[in-house]
């Protein structure tokens, strides 16, 4: 029976509006999870030239091949020399999570369920349809082998199911479906092969995992945490040669069950690449004969000079490949030497420094640096700092994100939509060495973060071929089918989509939510650096004690709590106190991890002075008002009358003014990212102002004059419209006002109490006078021509800064007198009430210094 009858059989038992088998009662149901996934088949990587030049893992046409412990294509002799290189290099992983890379066959032991689905869906119509499912039970495989009885159909025996699916995907000859270029218009045929992994969401994801695998009182072990080792050859070329060079890499793949960070996946491939190369070979790639006599003594002893130590190591997360490289500068040297090299290195990367020094201290077992340390240190795991942990209750979250990381700290932009992922534990490997300690192979292993995996054992690794290797092996032989058919085939190690904070924002694309298919279909498989799928990513180094964004600050345990402390901590005024005044002690009490951050998204400053500033103020002069504060305004009143009655005339025309004058003020800002900028700024000053009027009738006026004493603070965000060195910005704020009238006098003469009491001032004893009572908008522009990408104290810029802003009062605040008229016509307090509103603009000017 053919595979497109079986299909057809399955789209009339299910029909167009009959719902597919149920599948654990997934989040995303079973016939709407396409969507979330691209249609188009993953492809294999094959082999490099390289790895066939020297037959890397065997050849075949020799004699003296066998291939028969374990049967996987590769040689036994060559196996044996692989696994001791895997052990040699394999990595140290100091876990930030309670996930472990463990065995993918743990999954596939008999007794337990493990069925391979394979979906087919019709993609011709619109919404795609699935239109036949089927399930391979894993776990029972080979059973009865295919060869043995040819007569049963094929829907009937696994093992003939899984026989016909590897000719259909076959990745050297594809079945009929995925090599034709015309399809028929009444159905396009789209399959998706996935396995389904324990567990439905985050929450029970772990829940399984914990359950099965780590909590001791269900049987954990320490045998079910492994790697697997994929070596290969690759072809480079050193400058100015003709002859080719090749390097030895070890490709480390960790496989964990699921992904809960910044998006959430079943089933996770992740991978470290381990570049090898004898002593006396640093400086060079190396020759043909150099490759040979690798794969035939491999260099294991500690004290030949043609022993193996690592190149590099290039570190894989997300999308995102970070190498550290061994030999520029040449760790390897005595520390005189390497320190002078250092010196000769010229580099536009902030915190080269650092970075070189971890890398000789990774080098090394010991203090002393006389045991070269051959195992990679890698920390597995991180927490999500992206803006979806609002969208999380507290409690901790998204702290499953499985990348390989090579230092503590904050990485920025590595996550979904640009968040950031970070490492808060840390590991001392020198200490570690030297106590010999290995959480998990302890009698009671400890799967906790904080905890750090050795995988230097032969129990703990297994080699991995290429694909082609075992292709014919899988066709002919059923063991070796059920051992390794994962490898060749398309499969997607986890239901296919879950729910994620970006699921499904384009349709069939990939957006962190989908399943990934295995090793070898992954774009980096067989390549080294940055490869299809991953950018190189070359950070900065930074401090932490001044963020650079928004959700620096957040705590992953907090969730939408982080709108709160974390939140209040980037604006103005908390942002000075705790990025600026608390700086000292959160540096003697905290621990300040890195920041990491590439060239493209690194800020160019972070805190900003205003040295010269000055503000031009056209106020509203209802400020005038403030005249008529209870301590002033009953003697201004009789003044007033006694004129008013001596004069015996009408009231004729009255003048009130305040006399614009430019003030001082002082102003620090403090940088989030390129473009946005929270900033405090205080402004303080006096300007005359006073009220004329006139008796027409006598020739006489009443004349009240003061000075406005004026003290204001801001709290603005700003936004730069560009990065360049001209910079228009918008900005917004609040802040709070405070005014009093000082040297008040009539005609000349000054009254009883000249000063009057400070309106709007903030007290301890009313702590609701620290509420904003002043709002702002407006924009400008800075001019920065001198402008240093170095770190303080020389990269400091110079600019210049011009901006308009309206500023709002609610209220002059309490204390002030309203008044009613007469029928005379004169104005007389009569008691408390609310003050009026005041709108005034305000023209900066300023001479700024920012590093």
């Amino acid at each position: 029976m053919n595979r497109r009858l079986i299909v057809g059989m399955c789209a009339i038992l299910l029909g167009p509006g009959a719902e597919p088998p149920p599948l654990h009662g997934q989040e995303i149901p079973r016939n709407r999870y396409l969507r979330y996934l691209p249609l188009q088949y993953p492809v294999m990587v094959r082999q490099t030239e390289a790895s066939v030049t020297f037959q890397l893992l065997g050849d075949p046409g020799d004699p003296g091949y066998r291939d028969n412990d374990p049967v996987d294509g590769i040689d036994d002799r060559r196996h044996q020399v692989l696994l001791d290189l895997g052990v040699r290099f394999a990595p140290y992983l100091v876990l930030n999570t309670t996930a472990v890379p463990m065995d993918v066959r743990l999954f596939m032991q008999p007794g337990r369920s493990f069925p391979l689905f394979v979906d087919t869906w019709d993609v011709s119509r619109d919404p795609a349809m699935l239109v036949g499912s089927d399930e391979i039970e894993w776990a029972t495989l080979p059973g009865t082998p295919c060869e043995s009885v040819p007569s049963v159909p094929l829907t009937e025996n696994p093992d003939c199911r899984l026989r016909a699916l590897l000719d259909e995907f076959d990745p050297l000859a594809p079945g009929p479906a995925h090599r034709t270029g015309a399809i028929t218009p009444e159905q396009h045929e789209f399959r998706v092969l996935f396995f389904d992994l324990p567990g439905d969401n985050e929450k029970t994801w772990r829940a399984e995992y914990e359950n099965q695998f780590v909590n001791p009182r269900h049987g954990a072990s320490q045998d079910f945490p492994r790697v697997y080792v994929h070596p290969f050859l690759t072809e480079v070329r050193a400058s100015g040669t003709v002859q080719p060079g090749y390097e030895v890499v070890l490709q480390y793949w960790f496989f964990y069950p699921f992904n809960d960070g910044g998006n959430n996946h079943e089933g996770d491939w992740e991978h470290i690449n381990v570049i090898v190369t004898p002593l006396n070979k640093l400086a060079e790639p190396l020759s043909a004969a150099d490759v040979r006599r690798i794969l035939s003594a491999p260099g294991l002893s500690d004290t030949a000079p043609d022993r193996l130590v690592i190149r590099r190591v290039e570190y894989y997360f997300h999308h995102h490949v970070m190498t550290l490289d061994y030999t520029r500068p040449n760790v390897y040297q005595p520390r005189k030497q390497w320190e002078k090299e250092v010196d000769t290195l010229v580099t536009q990367r902030r915190g080269a420094g650092w970075f070189w020094t971890q890398i000789r201290n990774y080098a090394y077992w010991d203090d002393d640096e006389t045991i070269i340390n051959t195992h990679p240190i890698g920390f597995i795991g991180a927490d999500n700092k992206g803006t979806d942990q609002l969208l999380k209750p507290p409690g901790g979250s998204n702290r499953d994100s499985h990348g390989t990381y090579p230092f503590s700290g904050l990485y920025k932009d590595v996550g979904p939509a640009g968040a950031a992922e970070q490492i808060g534990e840390h590991f001392d490997h020198r200490k570690h060495f030297a106590e010999g300690s290995d959480d998990l192979m302890s009698p009671q292993p400890r799967y906790r973060r904080g905890s750090v995996a050795s995988f230097a054992s032969p129990q703990r690794i297994e080699i991995v071929p290429d694909g082609e290797r075992v292709l014919q092996l899988v066709k002919q032989h059923p063991k070796a089918r059920r051992d390794w058919a994962w490898l060749v085939l398309p499969i997607r190690w986890g239901y296919p989509a879950a729910r994620s904070p970006f699921a499904g924002l384009v349709e069939h694309a990939a957006t962190g939510n989908s399943s990934v298919v295995g090793p070898s279909y992954n774009g980096a498989w067989n390549r080294i650096g940055a490869a299809a799928g991953f950018q190189n990513y070359e950070p900065h180094r930074f401090g932490s004690l001044l963020p650079t964004t928004w959700q620096d600050g957040f705590a992953n345990n907090l969730g939408y709590l982080n709108l709160t402390v974390p939140t209040l901590a980037v604006l103005p005024p908390f942002d000075f106190f705790w990025r600026v005044v608390a700086a000292p002690l959160r540096t003697l009490f905290g621990t300040q991890d890195p920041v990491y951050q590439t060239s493209e998204n690194i800020p160019f400053r972070f805190v900003g002075l205003v040295v010269s500033g000055v503000s031009y103020m056209d106020a509203d002069d209802d400020l005038v008002n403030l005249f008529l504060s209870e301590r002033q305004v009953d003697d201004i009143g009789e003044r007033f009358l006694s004129q008013f009655i001596r004069a015996d005339s009408v009231v004729g025309q009255q003048i009130r003014f305040i006399e614009n004058t430019t003030l001082s003020y002082f102003e620090i800002s403090l940088y989030l990212g390129k473009r946005f900028a929270s900033e405090n700024t205080l402004r303080a000053g006096r300007m005359p102002m006073g009220v004329d009027v006139t008796f027409p009738t006598i020739g006489e006026v009443f004349r009240l004059r003061g000075d406005l004493s004026f003290v204001e603070y801001s709290g603005s965000i700003r936004y730069s419209l560009t990065t360049s060195r001209l910079m228009p910005f918008i900005k917004g704020g609040y802040g709070l006002s405070w005014y009093r009238v000082e040297n008040a006098s009539t005609n000349g003469d000054p009254l009883p109490q000249p000063d009057g009491p400070w309106v709007g001032q903030p007290t301890i004893e009313d702590l609701s006078s620290f509420l904003p009572d002043t709002w702002h908008i407006g924009g400008g522009f800075e001019w920065v021509p001198l402008q240093s990408r170095a770190s303080f104290p020389r990269g400091i810029d110079l600019g210049i800064r011009a901006e308009l802003l309206l500023y709002y009062v609610h209220s002059l605040g309490t204390g002030i007198q309203t008044v009613v008229p007469t029928p005379s016509g004169i104005d007389i307090p009569a008691g408390s009430a609310s003050a009026p509103s005041i709108v005034r603009t305000v023209y900066n000017l300023a001479l700024t210094v920012s590093f």
